[in-house]
């Protein structure tokens, strides 16, 4: 296995994160179309197999964001308090590097007050945060995701 630098890990898992989004949304678009036109095409009033479809459709998504909401409230519940920790103490030295920057009267201020915020930004602990941020929102997203391209390719089987 290959070791990515500890700066590329946030950007490889929100990127891996955008792959599963954009992949969810494609069969999300096929999965909707689908049972839009069978929703259009049912009779009136709706046959049993049709009323049975149409009520596993709502079921299907109340159960995805039930686990969803699990996730990712099992996922936050093991960043502990240091996390939340870095996280406010990231954001007070971010703003005061922002502000310093702000209130810069120089060039050569403004060169060095930006190269501050820049390490700042890039320092570790931003990498913990973000790396953190990807995780919850991965675990968030894997029950939609299983669901969504689980019904996109059962429905594929049946055309």
């Amino acid at each position: 296995m290959i070791r990515a630098p500890a700066y590329l890990s946030p950007w490889l898992l929100w990127s891996d994160l955008a792959y599963k989004t954009g992949e969810m949304m494609l069969a999300s678009a096929s999965v909707v179309s689908h049972r839009t036109g069978r929703m259009a095409n049912a009779s009136i009033p709706p046959s049993a197999s049709d009323q049975k479809e149409f009520q596993l459709m709502g079921q299907e998504k109340m159960e995805a964001v039930q686990e969803s909401a699990i996730a990712g409230g099992k996922a936050m519940m093991t960043l502990g308090p240091d996390v939340m920790m870095k996280a406010f103490s990231q954001l007070w030295a971010v703003s005061g590097d922002m502000m310093s920057l702000a209130m810069s009267t120089s060039p050569a201020q403004v060169f060095a007050r930006q190269s501050k915020l820049s390490r700042t930004l890039m320092s570790q602990s931003s990498t913990e945060l973000s790396d953190a941020a990807a995780r919850v929102t991965g675990k968030m997203m894997a029950p939609l995701h299983s669901r969504a391209t689980a019904n996109a390719k059962q429905l594929n089987r049946l055309k």
